[in-house]
């Protein structure tokens, strides 16, 4: 959910990047895996994830949906494990705890008032919730996102964010 502003400042992007990079080299290993790919190549990754909305109380203008569930493949076969759930649904409540529309990056009257990560599979308001999921409740203060979302025409959340791909070793 953090992210360099569209509009915000050009050398933001690859500053960042240049840090990511250097704190990797830096590191003496992974996961006790010596760190030996080359820092050139390693892909920065980014997209969105659509969460579907699977509850809106229209009286409340409250929508509540998934955000994230351990174990799901996103577009590019990515699995986000339980701790990053864990700490991207913590960083997004201490440090931004805003909406925007489509990714414009132009805060909207929309507020979490509620979130959770389940720590097992359970049930609410009809929907199941698989374990390490992260389900937030958001109240609709901005007429027009609310009508778009009583027409059905937004009918999911949509996290966006960048990563760095690392290498893994698998022992069977």
């Amino acid at each position: 959910m953090a992210g360099c502003h569209k509009h915000g400042d050009s050398g933001e992007l690859a500053r960042k990047v240049k840090r990511l990079k250097e704190a990797l080299a830096s590191a003496q290993s992974i996961d006790g895996v010596l760190n030996t790919w080359n820092l050139k190549e390693v892909p920065v990754v980014g997209d969105e994830y659509h969460a579907p909305i699977f509850k809106a109380d229209q009286e409340r203008r409250l929508v509540y949906g998934v955000i994230a569930e351990s174990g799901m493949v996103d577009a590019q076969g990515d699995v986000m494990s339980g701790l990053t759930i864990e700490d991207m649904a913590h960083d997004f409540m201490m440090k931004f705890r805003r909406f925007d529309e489509r990714h414009n990056w132009r805060q909207v009257e929309a507020w979490p008032v509620e979130s959770w990560v389940f720590r097992e599979d359970a049930t609410l308001f009809g929907q199941i919730i698989k374990a390490v999921s992260w389900v937030v409740g958001v109240k609709v203060f901005d007429d027009g996102i609310w009508r778009r979302v009583r027409s059905g025409e937004y009918r999911a959340f949509s996290i966006g964010g960048n990563g760095v791909r690392t290498p893994r070793i698998r022992f069977a």
